[in-house]
């Protein structure tokens, strides 16, 4: 899992909180979140998350945000008392989410959109326009880069998050499943499990290399230690 701040904006169905040391676990068929204290090992369950895909958490860490890929809307979780405070309408199967500042990404697979959320309102305040199933959203560490991966069409995407305008479309081989970044952004790592190899994508140049992995590598995390 990735942990870059403006928030802990990984697209993870497990979330690290450093500072107060819990794990966010998405039980997509459970329906349910769990949150788990990694120094105590206390648990608490927080219920009615339908279809939980994907889990980003706030600046502030008050709150998480859920992607309810069935239910087409991000839950908002309340991470003071474990209950859902709210939910958010965006498109059709939404299936990976990241949190920079006051706004969350979402990537709408089945509406091949990412909806653009003000966590601080509740309102969708843009889309913008993908290409085939964006099923995985990834940050920079530094927030100024959206990554998009476009798993049916083998593309990613990088967006300016000021300005919600493409950078780069880049083609890769073979249905990429997740991508994670350098802290600027300048290298971009994508899985592609069909190949089990890593594409590794310089920003800058738009020049793409590959390394082997293991046998269908689908997460990856970018150390920025």
């Amino acid at each position: 899992m990735s942990a870059s701040y403006a928030g802990i904006n990984a697209n993870e169905t497990v979330v690290f909180i450093p500072s107060s040391s819990r794990i966010l676990v998405a039980n997509f068929l459970s329906n349910n979140v769990t949150v788990v204290n990694a120094s105590s090992g206390a648990m608490e369950t927080i219920a009615n998350t339908i279809t939980p895909s994907s889990i980003a958490v706030a600046p502030n860490q008050t709150y998480a945000y859920v992607a309810e890929t069935v239910l087409n809307k991000i839950a908002i979780l309340n991470l003071i008392n474990y209950t859902v405070a709210g939910s958010v309408v965006v498109g059709s199967f939404p299936s990976s989410i990241a949190v920079e500042g006051n706004y969350a990404f979402v990537g709408d697979s089945g509406s091949n959109q990412i909806s653009v959320v003000n966590i601080q309102t509740g309102n969708v305040i843009d889309t913008i326009g993908t290409k085939t199933y964006p099923a995985f959203v990834s940050l920079s560490g530094d927030g100024s880069r959206l990554f998009v991966v476009n798993q049916l069409s083998s593309v990613i995407s990088s967006i300016n998050t000021s300005s919600l305008n493409y950078v780069r479309n880049v083609s890769v081989k073979s249905l990429p499943y997740a991508a994670a970044s350098s802290y600027n952004g300048n290298l971009v790592y994508a899985t592609l499990p069909g190949l089990g190899a890593i594409a590794v994508i310089n920003e800058t140049s738009g020049l793409v290399t590959y390394f082997n992995a293991g046998i269908i590598p689908f997460g990856i995390a970018y150390d920025r230690a």
